[in-house]
């Protein structure tokens, strides 16, 4: 919408002198052919821009504040006065065509991230107490479902006011069913997968660990995927069967040799991956990839000694909510899972923040600023939050340090608490030492060769469990 009106501020002088003078203008030349527009077509473009203007004021079109400055300065007085203990409240229902979803999580946010959540009945209503007056749009989700939002006729969020003693209702929220289709088998010339390179590396822990690499690429959705690395130990026989193990990082795979290289040289076929950058902050699309990444392993295609039959993974960080999203729309079992300092809830997170609670670096500021604000955008927030579908995860490690300066350990005890609540295995180990990116190298701590260990010990643990065995 603003860009609109920065075109209408810039073209309003020309239109108006423009019809005055009886001519036409703004003439735009593409490809050699001549495009003018009459008078007429800037008071037809004018309307559209009072329609959206208007849209706005009454609420039907949510406005997206700009929160990049906030973000920046890193504290609370760009959001306004602290908001007051709040007596507001927002009803409405959560359905799927034309049904209700009962036990559906519900959540709105404040500006800053601060999360107020319930669940719908069995009638798949739902009424959120004790809110600050404001502006919210409300996002539900349910086990199988995709998050929905209330949406106006021309499918954009909307925003319901609160007021103190009032009780607000939104609009129903429509659920979609949640991408969890057996992708079946593919082609890999259909994807373009080819082989980008093979090398042997030595990394110095543990002593002496080795492993085959081999590169490759592939393309889905009108974009290059050059970050599939494959990990196979050295003394795997031609007719072995190597257990597969999915390592989700959240930057550049290549910068993760060290683990990678560790866990293979114990026998592990590691599958790497991480987020490119024309998927931008779509956790979906990052998971989507990681998807097609595990049907190309299943069929052989990376190497036929792979077997996904008791299908492990390991993330950390940003990767910790691709991880989520993969599990929740892939057809394959994970026996367990290990995350290291990861995101479990990105409201909590940048309510943190804000309240000065956490010290971001310039970078985690910039990713903040682009999510908007939690209470008019909170689907960019729940993308990042797994806390609140922690029912779909399989068995899992979490490992948190608390000097983690990137990411607090409040997320990882958050998760471990709506873990234990669903029913899921946890195991946790919390420690005082390292930092936020565990490395494994030259300079290896007691620490990092004691959780090295343990991950493997609790990974093996779960490889031997029959399936259903928990």
């Amino acid at each position: 919408m603003q860009s609109s009106l920065r075109h209408y501020k810039l073209h309003s002088k020309a239109w108006f002198e423009g019809c005055h003078a009886g001519s036409r203008v703004n003439t735009i030349s593409t490809r050699g052919n001549t495009r003018s527009r009459s008078c007429w077509e800037w008071r037809i473009s004018l309307f559209w821009i009072l329609v959206g203007t208007a849209l706005m004021a009454s609420g039907c079109m949510s406005v997206i504040t700009n929160p990049i400055e906030m973000a920046m300065a890193g504290g609370e007085p760009h959001l306004g006065p602290p908001l007051p203990p709040g007596q507001g409240m927002l009803a409405g229902q959560v359905v799927h065509e034309g049904k209700p979803v009962a036990d559906a999580v519900v959540l709105v946010a404040q500006p800053a991230g601060t999360p107020h959540v319930t669940h719908t009945d069995a009638k798949g209503r739902y009424l959120l107490t004790d809110l600050p007056q404001g502006s919210y749009v409300p996002i539900a989700g349910a086990p199988g479902f995709e998050y929905g939002m209330p949406r106006s006729i021309l499918g954009l969020p909307v925003s319901i006011t609160v007021q103190d003693d009032v009780t607000a209702v939104a609009p129903v929220i429509e659920l979609e069913m949640e991408l969890r289709d057996e992708l079946g088998p593919v082609a890999a010339e259909t994807y373009s997968l080819e082989p980008a390179g093979s090398y042997v590396v030595e990394t110095p822990f543990p002593k002496g660990a080795r492993a085959q690499v081999h590169r490759w690429t592939f393309e889905r959705a009108e974009a290059v995927n050059d970050s599939l690395y494959l990990y196979l130990p050295l003394d795997a026989g031609p007719e072995d069967q190597i257990p597969m193990l999915l390592a989700l990082y959240p930057n550049a795979t290549r910068n993760w040799e060290d683990i990678s290289v560790g866990f293979a040289s114990q026998g592990f076929g590691v599958v790497a991956m991480s987020p490119i950058g024309t998927r931008g902050r779509n956790v979906t699309e990052h998971a989507l990839d990681a998807r097609l990444m595990l049907q190309f392993a299943a069929q052989g295609l990376l190497d036929p000694r792979l077997d996904d039959s008791r299908l492990l993974a390991i993330s950390g960080s940003y990767g910790a909510a691709i991880l989520n999203k993969l599990i929740r729309i892939s057809d394959r079992e994970f026996a367990a899972v290990v995350t290291l300092g990861g995101i479990s809830n990105a409201f909590t997170g940048a309510a943190a923040f804000y309240s000065g609670e956490m010290e971001w670096p310039l970078v985690l500021r910039y990713a903040l600023a682009m999510l908007g604000t939690a209470n008019e955008r909170p689907d960019s927030y729940m993308q990042y939050a797994p806390v609140y579908s922690a029912s779909a995860m399989p068995p899992i490690l979490l490992i948190h340090t608390l000097k983690d300066e990137m990411v607090p350990l409040s997320q990882s005890l958050e998760y471990e608490s709506a873990l234990r609540d669903a029913g899921v295995p946890v195991e946790t180990i919390y420690f005082e030492d390292e930092s936020h990116y565990l490395k494994l190298g030259a300079r290896t701590s007691d620490t990092t060769r004691y959780l090295f260990a343990s991950v493997l010990e609790f990974l093996h643990g779960w490889l031997e469990q029959e399936p259903g065995a928990q």
